[in-house]
């Protein structure tokens, strides 16, 4: 079912100062600064190679991201991704195995957001500083989207 480990996002306060920071401690860049409007977050990603970290802050005030930042001032893990080799046999199998599966529409957000099909995550806290995991199929130039 899982194949991989696609990303893990972090909320910064500011994408710029978290940027620099990364650059200098670990000489690390970030990519493109994408916005995703219906998210309401700013974007950017530190390839890895075999994954990615990736950086959001909010761009307006009443978006998911500014909400988490009212709870964490300073930011932290939002969540993780997971790549597995098909969405829908791995969302019925997580429901098999009792995981409640959320935010199913929001696969149109994430593949235009992140170039892959995506499927939101599963509300599973570990603890209480838990995070949501998401499973993503990436999809591969001319491959048909199942």
């Amino acid at each position: 079912m899982i194949t991989g480990l696609s990303h893990v996002s972090i909320v910064v306060p500011n994408l710029q100062t978290a940027a620099r920071e990364l650059e200098k401690k670990y000489g690390l860049k970030i990519g493109e600064i994408r916005v995703n409007e219906q998210q309401g977050v700013r974007m950017a990603y530190v390839d890895l190679g075999n994954a990615k970290i990736e950086l959001m802050e909010p761009s307006r005030p009443d978006s998911p991201v500014a909400k988490f930042l009212e709870r964490n001032p300073r930011g932290g893990i939002h969540h993780f991704s997971l790549q597995v080799n098909s969405i829908q046999a791995s969302i019925v199998e997580l429901e098999h195995q009792g995981a409640r599966v959320i935010g199913r529409h929001a696969e149109e957000r994430a593949r235009r957001a992140h170039r892959f099909r995506a499927s939101a995550g599963l509300p599973w806290r570990a603890g209480r500083a838990g995070r949501a995991p998401q499973v993503i199929r990436k999809r591969n130039k001319g491959q048909n989207e199942r």
